[in-house]
């Protein structure tokens, strides 16, 4: 069990508690580029890195120059101190070697399809494995005969014909045209292994376990949304020695029974249950247990995550079951896209198996998608709610290697050292450096068990059998989404009540599933109380155990529906589980809190008034053998709350000698807090801000430190009477040059213009007209494969037109455009040198010297010899001067007000603004002295107060002492907002804010489409204030 460690490690974690963000590697490879990239990513913090092939990549995947660059990452990592992860595919999900081991038969995914005939056909073509003649109506399914031969067969008008053929899917250019993979087969699992970990072995195998701890496999599945089959049949996951293995684990033909699967009949809650059972086990052995076994045995840790982890129908469709897969990795993982807090149960499913295995570390793949503009505090947020629940290792998703071309719509932010508030990002990483540390410390306490119901859903989902339409849209995986819902809310309800809990999977159960008297055991973990939701099926091995922890005294909770399958047929035993004088019926999750409420003791109350639970914030308790660690978190972004928070859990410590520190997570350092102690119970007080997190050590041992200064807490506080010192905002300073964005162009070909459009719509046109692929958009097959190859069409004439307009004179303008050595550029009909003079943002982002700027319209024309590898992009007018909201260049604002910057001549503005104040001070008074800055819309923030800095990374640390900063006379304060490439790389004209920021919100259509340009807001809404409390 590992202790904290307040003097060294919790003060400058090491990087083994820093992010390992998903590299994408996704352009040329260059290793000196490589290299820098390294060191930037040390200088902010981050402790290593998955190398992760992207869209874009134009270096061969696993070529010698691959290996070249991957050589050179590990080398460049190991003198940094830091740590080189490995990915395991060519983009996602895992399982095809960029395409190269699925390209015959033998590897591909396949599919048992099965296809129903009203009559007899004249000839029966493929694989067919079964024959039957049945009765069905619609999706029943009366009678059942197999039969050997369908010649001769004569249907009556209530009979058909059912043919369940073995098919290969056909091919996908996502899989550079080779279908997805065959993940049921020991032998495409292993070609996968010798393909890829064993050429990264024979390349990097000296570092294993060393430089590189370990290898991340990403989303594979059994049901792959590229993969395709006959529209008119419906197919399942299957594999040639499938029949087989069936028989072994499940003693009876499978092929027998499938119709069942299919159609709704008095079977198929048994073929389903055991087909997808068996699916789930043949999935884990065959991928999970094989690689995880061969990464063991070459000192790697084996760790990724799994497709569809929060949506219970379609996990079971992809995978069978998810949780079973966990226990074969050494890092648990999931992944959490977008700015969300919602997938409790993907959390929990994942954490749960850690805790229960002993595992320690909980790895999140989180913010992709979440756009440009994502701030240092949304971050926080994502990342603080998870980390309540259990996860304690970020990845973030993703830092882009290049943004050149279509690489920057690859699902952003890029969270690396080629957007605008990079050396800001240190505080963030250090903040949660610190976290994870405290998190890695010591073991979880949770005492409240939830069986997971996914035996149940087993027994639930078959599939039409007149073809499967969209894979989240199939007949039974809706309503088992619903069910999914419903257990998502039930264990966001406990969390949210503070019962904080584990999952227990059943198969989990049946290999580490035990009764210690009246406690229920997985693995290293005892359970006090056992809730049972929605279980309508058991394994026989869970209710043997359930029923012996409930003759030992266990309580278990059952909400309804109960159990009355046991593996997919009724029970009559069942009823001597429900009706167990231990087994307490429940039939609304309300119900089920207010027994909770009066019948099990919570480790941790966090309340308010009245005395009820504030749900707001989460917690996650641990105990390393010194002391408890506590960890809150204010899942509320905008409003405060004043909780008391007691804890029953301290049998460990000494009553009467007890100390209870505050960890600030930003700075490093302890402050003492004072507390209550009565009737076995330590309570104190704590008031959170929106979004914030508070980290408590309660412990007999002393820690020299300061006292807590809890009057920061009334620094907002009305009816507190303070006094303001007066503050005069007097000047402001951009942080870099401003900029225009180009992002509408006319083109010419064989002296044709085309209208004003897009830049996108343009290059769609040209490659249209020139009968080359498109690339518009992502997802396609990767460039390497394609863009070193003459196009017959290369070399066409190609003009574009980009027209803006000037307001004013301005001397060192730039044109920052990408792959400036392929275009001839002129200004107003005179031409350009095309020869770089730096780099903006990005090291693709050319910077091109202008002559003078004069007033007026301005044309700026670029020609080029258009060849297939080309990537046409806006380009931008860089300088010092201001960008009105009509999009035109005007003389540089000479100040600007509070508020948003983008209509005070900072339209496409990226950087930063430095706000100045000043404040005299005649005499400084005997009291505390805070600043209060949160009112900013941008990524960070900061505040120097007479040259000394203090961080801003999220609005809850913009109240800050300040006294000992300040002196008598005039004193100089700067609030700086850091903005994001947000307004400057889009999506400029998308109507709503999405989701999911990905490629297609950059060339969006019909109604999706707004002609307006739509930024988003930066800047200091409100000034700084100064304050000090009254006597």
């Amino acid at each position: 069990m590992k202790k904290v460690d307040f003097d060294n490690e919790f003060k400058n974690p090491g990087s083994e508690y820093r992010s390992i963000p998903f590299w994408a590697w996704n352009d040329e490879l260059d290793t000196d580029e490589i290299r820098r990239q390294i060191r930037e990513m040390k200088s902010c913090g981050i402790g290593g890195f998955f190398i992760h092939s992207r869209d874009g990549l134009e270096t061969e995947y696993l070529s010698d120059k691959w290996f070249e660059c991957v050589s050179a990452a590990v080398d460049e990592a190991k003198k940094n101190g830091m740590f080189s992860w490995l990915y395991d595919e060519d983009r996602w999900p895992s399982g095809t070697c960029g395409g190269s081991i699925t390209a015959t038969d033998k590897n591909s995914c396949k599919g048992l399809t099965l296809e129903v005939y009203f009559s007899v056909p004249e000839k029966i073509e493929g694989n067919v494995l079964a024959l039957y003649k049945t009765k069905v109506y619609e999706m029943e399914i009366y009678s059942l005969e197999r039969i050997r031969y369908a010649e001769g067969l004569i249907l009556s008008d209530e009979e058909a014909l059912l043919i369940a053929r073995l098919e290969v899917s056909g091919k996908s250019e996502w899989f550079n045209n080779s279908a997805p993979p065959d993940n049921l087969s020991f032998d495409t699992v292993s070609d996968f292994i010798n393909n890829t970990h064993k050429k990264y072995k024979k390349a990097v195998g000296s570092e294993f376990g060393v430089t590189i701890p370990g290898i991340f496999t990403d989303e594979p599945s059994l049901a792959d949304r590229h993969a395709s089959f006959n529209p008119n049949r419906s197919w399942i996951p299957w594999t040639e020695e499938f029949e087989k293995y069936f028989f072994e684990k499940r003693g009876y033909d499978v092929l027998d029974m499938i119709p069942y699967f299919y159609f709704n009949g008095e079977k198929s809650e048994k073929i389903r249950h055991d087909y997808w059972r068996t699916v789930s086990e043949r999935f884990k052995e065959a991928y999970s247990v094989q690689i995880g076994d061969w990464c063991r045995e070459n000192n790697l840790l084996f760790t990724g995550h799994f497709l569809q982890e929060d949506k219970l129908g379609l996990s079971c469709r992809v995978n069978g079951s998810v949780m079973p897969h966990y226990a074969a990795e050494d890092i648990q993982a999931i992944d959490m896209l977008t700015e969300r807090a919602e997938e409790y149960i993907t959390v929990k499913q994942c954490s749960s198996v850690s805790n229960q295995l002993g595992h320690g570390i909980v790895l999140s793949e989180m913010y992709g998608c979440t756009g440009w503009d994502f701030s240092f505090e949304g971050q926080k947020w994502v990342g603080d709610w998870q980390y309540a629940l259990g996860v304690n290792q970020r990845c973030q998703h993703l830092a882009l290697y290049s943004l050149r071309g279509c690489r920057k719509r690859d699902y952003p932010p890029s969270i690396n050292c080629n957007t605008s508030w990079w050396k800001e990002y240190k505080t963030v990483e250090d903040y949660f450096a610190r976290l994870s540390y405290m998190l890695r410390c010591g073991e979880p306490i949770r005492t409240v068990l939830v069986v997971h119901p996914m035996t149940t859903v087993w027994s639930r989902l078959g599939c039409s059998p007149y073809g499967n339409p969209k894979r989240n849209q199939e007949r039974d995986i809706p309503k088992l989404n619903e069910l999914g819902d419903t257990f998502n809310s039930l264990v966001k309800n406990l969390c949210n009540k503070h019962y904080d809990c584990d999952l227990g999977d059943e198969v989990i159960i049946s290999e580490y599933g035990s009764c210690s008297d009246d406690k229920f055991v997985i693995g290293k973990c005892e359970y006090n109380t056992v809730i049972m939701p929605f279980c309508e099926n058991l394994l026989s091995e869970t209710y043997t155990k359930v029923m012996e922890f409930m003759e030992n005294g266990g309580t278990v909770l059952g909400l309804a529906p109960f159990p009355r399958l046991i593996e997919g047929e009724v029970s009559e035993k069942l009823s001597l589980l429900i009706n167990h004088h231990n087994f307490v019926k429940l039939f609304s999750e309300n119900e089920l809190i207010n027994y909770l409420d009066k019948n099990v003791k919570r480790e941790v109350s966090i309340i308010y008034e009245n005395d009820k639970e504030e749900e707001n914030i989460l917690y996650q308790l641990r105990y390393d053998g010194n002391g408890y660690i506590l960890f809150l978190s204010n899942n509320d972004r905008e409003s405060a709350h004043e909780v008391n928070i007691k804890l029953d859990v301290l049998e460990n410590l000494e009553q009467n000698n007890l100390y209870v520190y505050s960890l600030n997570l930003l700075t490093g350092t302890l402050t003492s807090c004072d507390f209550k102690y009565a009737k076995g119970r330590v309570c104190f007080d704590e008031y959170m801000q929106g979004c914030q997190s508070s980290m408590f050590y309660i412990t007999n041992k002393y820690v020299e430190c300061g006292s807590r200064d809890v009057q920061i807490w009334n620094a907002e506080d009305n009816r507190i009477k303070t006094e303001e010192i007066p503050v005069e905002y007097i000047a402001y300073e951009a942080d870099t040059k401003n900029i225009l964005a180009l992002d509408m162009c006319r083109y010419c070909m064989d002296e044709k213009w085309s209208e004003n459009i897009d830049v996108w719509k343009a290059q769609k046109e040209i490659r249209e007209n020139l009968e080359m692929r498109q690339i518009y958009h992502n997802g396609l097959e990767q460039r390497y494969r394609w863009v070193n190859t003459r196009h017959k069409n290369d070399g066409k004439d190609v003009w574009l037109e980009f027209e803006f307009k000037s307001l004013t004179g301005v001397d060192d303008a730039e044109l920052v455009i990408e792959r400036s050595e392929c275009f001839k550029i002129e200004l107003d009909g005179k031409i350009i040198d095309n020869n770089s003079v730096g780099c903006f943002l990005d090291k693709s982002f050319k910077c091109i010297q202008l002559p003078k700027i004069t007033e007026g319209v301005h044309k700026l024309r670029l020609q080029c010899n258009y060849t297939n590898d080309m990537e046409l992009e806006c380009c931008y007018i860089l300088g010092d001067f201001g960008v009105c909201a009509n999009r035109e260049i005007i003389k540089k604002p000479e100040s600007i007000s509070l508020g948003d910057i983008t209509g005070q001549g900072y339209f496409h503005y990226c950087g930063g603004i430095a706000y100045k104040f000043k404040c005299c001070l005649p005499e400084l008074p005997n009291k505390e002295i805070y600043l209060i800055s949160k009112d900013f819309d941008g990524v960070s923030s900061s505040a120097v107060i007479n040259g000394r800095e203090i961080k801003i990374p999220w609005k809850e640390a913009g109240i800050v002492a300040v006294g000992k900063f300040l002196h008598e006379g005039e004193n100089e304060i700067v609030i700086n907002v850091y903005g994001s490439p947000r307004n400057m790389l889009g999506p400029l004209h998308i109507t709503n804010k999405p989701l999911v920021t990905k490629d297609s919100c950059f060339c969006p259509m019909g109604d999706n489409y707004s002609q307006d340009y739509n930024v988003v807001s930066v800047g200091l809404m409100k000034p700084p204030r100064l304050i000090y409390f009254k006597d």
